[in-house]
């Protein structure tokens, strides 16, 4: 950490090149990303000083430029191109929605937790925010993985193959709670996208039974 430790002790301590070192020796990747969204020098030099281990006070200077989009944020942060949500195909949008979703639903529980004074209650509130995070960081791990542009072919095939995932699902779904729900949930949004997106062929009375779990035809 001698590079840390060398900014720690600089005169004027850059917030973007703080927020860089703390993206790579912290795995707290949501920290990260508000940090460089909301632009918090006295956070980001606390938790620097916490990963030094050292108890010197340091001031750190606004950042020169702002990170406005989560965009942005997490190719600053990640050093990666850029992925457009809208380049994604339709299941990889699921995990991006969804990633989206868990970090508003993350900070809320955070929230909760600092006033939660039952610690039987405080412990399952950090559960499930690390359920969550384990969730965010798998989706991450799915995006990263796959072109940006690389599109499903839908084929008599993939629509064959969707249509028999909903069938299955929408039973499998109704013995899931809480994270799983929402995971499975949001795969199968993605699936039913994929035949809407064909305008594939979809029965009133099974349009109802897929809106009766959650699934979305608009």
């Amino acid at each position: 950490m001698q590079d840390l430790k060398k900014y720690l002790s600089a005169e004027q301590p850059d917030y973007n090149e703080g927020l860089l070192l703390f993206s790579k020796y912290s795995k707290n990747r949501i920290l990260a990303i508000n940090l460089a969204r909301k632009h918090m020098p006295s956070k980001l030099a606390y938790e620097l000083q916490k990963l030094a281990k050292t108890p010197n006070k340091i001031i750190i200077e606004a950042p020169s430029k702002i990170i406005s989009t989560v965009d942005n944020v997490n190719q600053f942060i990640s050093g990666k191109p850029i992925v457009k949500v809208d380049d994604l195909s339709a299941e990889l949008k699921v995990l991006w929605f969804q990633n989206t979703e868990y970090y508003r639903i993350i900070r809320s529980l955070h929230e909760k937790c600092k006033l939660e004074q039952d610690a039987t209650k405080r412990s399952e509130l950090l559960t499930e925010i690390e359920e969550r995070r384990q969730v965010i960081f798998k989706n991450w791990s799915v995006i990263d993985g796959k072109s940006p542009t690389e599109k499903v072919v839908i084929d008599e095939n993939r629509i064959n193959a969707n249509r028999k995932y909903l069938s299955e699902g929408k039973k499998k779904i109704l013995r899931l709670k809480g994270v799983a729900f929402d995971r499975k949930l949001l795969v199968m949004q993605g699936r039913l996208n994929e035949l809407l997106s064909v305008n594939a062929e979809i029965t009133p009375l099974y349009k109802e039974e897929l809106q009766h779990i959650g699934l979305k035809f608009d």
